[in-house]
């Protein structure tokens, strides 16, 4: 019983992991790295995140404690936050799959991810005119992607983690396009 448990739970988190690849593939990744650009402190994280094949447990595990002291901030007047709208919305059938998945609701980071996405975006739909805001709600749009930037950040790292252990072809793609690298480049250059 232990052992059908263990590998019911096992086959559950695969799944889990499925599906946050395909977040990640269809829209994390471009998120992030949208959301990188806005950070004026994003050389800090990509120090801290600039993942190799070298890594094991000890350096993911010391990213984690890093940025749990990391403050994160997001400067909005780099931001375009009409094409970001756009960009959630034309995503949102997306989300709402994902949100359907009973694997997803079993993961609270993930949902707390979702949901931040999907409050982003209802935020972003909700204003007539996302060219000419006020200060104060600018301020307020910049606590919502802090929101989002901060939940994907964990659980992308999460999710490299699980590839570096797992699937070391993943690993290596997910590696050359890591959002926090800025000379991150798809290209195979080397054995």
């Amino acid at each position: 019983l232990v052992k059908r448990q263990s590998g019911l739970k096992l086959s559950r988190q695969e799944k889990l992991d499925m599906v946050t690849g395909l977040f990640f593939s269809e829209m994390g990744n471009e998120l992030l790295n949208r959301f990188t650009h806005l950070d004026p402190d994003n050389e800090t994280l990509h120090g801290i995140l600039k993942i190799s094949k070298k890594w094991k447990d000890d350096d993911f595990d010391k990213a984690y404690k890093v940025l749990k002291k990391q403050r994160l901030i997001i400067d909005s007047s780099r931001a375009d936050f009409f094409t970001l709208m756009e960009y959630l919305r034309n995503r949102s059938d997306l989300l709402l799959r994902l949100l359907e998945n009973p694997i997803i609701q079993e993961h609270e980071n993930f949902t707390a991810l979702l949901r931040a996405l999907f409050h982003l975006r209802d935020e972003l739909l909700n204003r007539s005119n996302l060219f000419n805001l006020l200060d104060s709600d600018r301020k307020h749009l910049e606590g919502d992607i802090v929101r989002v930037y901060h939940l994907l950040i964990f659980e992308w790292l999460r999710y490299m983690h699980y590839l570096k252990k797992n699937y070391g072809y993943l690993f290596s793609l997910e590696m050359r396009i890591n959002p926090f690298d800025p000379d991150a480049d798809p290209v195979v250059k080397d054995h």
